[in-house]
Parts: C-alpha cells; sequence; structure tokens
C-alpha cells in the first residue's frame, strides 16, 4: 500500500527536477540584463564626453538627455509550471 503512496509523489517531484527550463530563464535574463546595463554606460560615456563643451545650451540639452539613456528592461516571463510542475 505504501508503494502505491509514494508513486504519486515521486512522479511530481522528478517532473519538477527533469527540465532546466528555469535555468535557461535565468540565463537569459541575466544576458538581458548584461546588455542593459552596457547599452546605458555606453550612453552615458558618450553623454559625459559631450559635457566637456564649454557652451551652456549644450550642457542643458544635455542634461535632457542623461534620463533618456535609461531605459525599462523588457518583461521575461518565467517559466509556466502548470500543476505541481507536471504539465505545461
Amino acid at each position: 500500500m505504501k508503494k502505491y503512496l509514494l508513486l504519486p509523489v515521486f512522479i511530481v517531484l522528478t517532473g519538477c527536477a527533469s527540465t532546466n527550463e528555469y535555468q535557461q530563464y535565468l540565463d537569459a535574463t541575466s544576458k538581458v540584463q548584461q546588455a542593459q546595463n552596457a547599452s546605458e554606460a555606453a550612453c552615458l560615456l558618450v553623454l559625459a564626453e559631450a559635457m566637456k563643451t564649454a557652451d551652456p545650451v549644450i550642457r542643458a540639452a544635455i542634461t535632457v538627455q542623461i534620463d533618456k539613456c535609461r531605459k525599462e528592461s523588457p518583461r521575461i516571463d518565467p517559466p509556466n509550471r502548470g500543476i505541481l510542475g507536471i504539465f505545461n
């Protein structure tokens, strides 16, 4: 009788551990965040070089552009596990 009770638990645990979708999700979000950080850093570096000019009108225009360097991260949805991690 105990064997029949352990079988569903084993199936559920195997279903949760058998896929690597969550690891792929973590890798994708990490790569997107790294790319976004590099893009923002490059944008801010260009603006910092442009701020070295002595013209106050150009400096005022550049300060407006600083906020445009920062962009919201695209949303990547986590993998859908479904019922008890077995079904998608």
